[in-house]
């Protein structure tokens, strides 16, 4: 394991890894790291946990993580992102828990976490999204858990989640969502745990809930 936090290291030069071919976990936090850089990661192929939290990180580049074939956790929150594509996730096969909450992201294209087989959870809460377009979310097979709380969500595509089989827990408060499509959740059919409150819904329909015969709790308080 190396530690570099609380530091105040702006820049990492190319192959400045190279030698650490045993390392498996890495931490960066809390420090002025401004770009991910595509050569930054040469050398780390055991690393399996990246911590970037708390820099200021603005820009990413393509194919950022090719270098990094084994990463299972990774952890960029708390910087200033405001776009991610999915040629910066790429290579990201193994990864179990992505974490890119409290960044600036604006929006999020289509595939964006494409072939992420292992990918269990996603935690986007704390940005600027206002829309979920659709296949954002699709064929993620072993994915349980979203949290998008605290952005400014007003719609979300009929087909924003597409075949997520395992997908039990999914959090939506604190967004501006005025309503759902009738068959929207017919996505989620084996969550147990929802959440939608503090949003401005007003209208809920009489099928709004169909065919969620897990569903153990929802909390759709303080819609106003």
């Amino acid at each position: 394991e190396l530690e570099l936090n609380e530091n105040r290291i702006s820049f990492i030069e190319p192959r400045s890894f190279v030698d650490c071919i045993k390392l498996k976990i890495l931490k960066i936090v809390r420090n002025n790291i401004k770009s991910l850089t595509t050569d930054m990661f040469i050398g780390l192929k055991m690393v399996r946990d990246l911590n970037l939290d708390e820099n200021i990180i603005k820009q990413v580049d393509k194919n950022i993580f090719k270098h990094l074939p084994n990463i299972r956790k990774l952890s960029v929150r708390y910087n200033f992102i405001e776009v991610i594509s999915e040629s910066s996730l790429a290579e990201l096969n193994l990864i179990q828990d992505i974490k890119l909450s409290y960044q600036r992201i604006l929006s999020l294209k289509p595939h964006s976490f494409k072939n992420m087989k292992s990918l269990k959870s996603i935690s986007l809460e704390g940005n600027d999204l206002n829309y979920i377009q659709n296949e954002t979310f699709v064929n993620l097979s072993s994915l349980a858990t979203i949290t998008i709380f605290n952005n400014k969500i007003e719609k979300i595509d009929i087909n924003a989640f597409v075949n997520l089989p395992k997908i039990n827990l999914i959090d939506f408060r604190n967004n501006r969502l005025r309503f759902l499509e009738n068959s929207f959740l017919l996505q989620f059919k084996n969550v147990k745990n929802l959440s939608i409150s503090d949003n401005l819904l007003t209208i809920l329909k009489s099928n709004t809930f169909y065919g969620l015969i897990l569903l153990l709790e929802i909390n759709l308080s303080e819609n106003k």
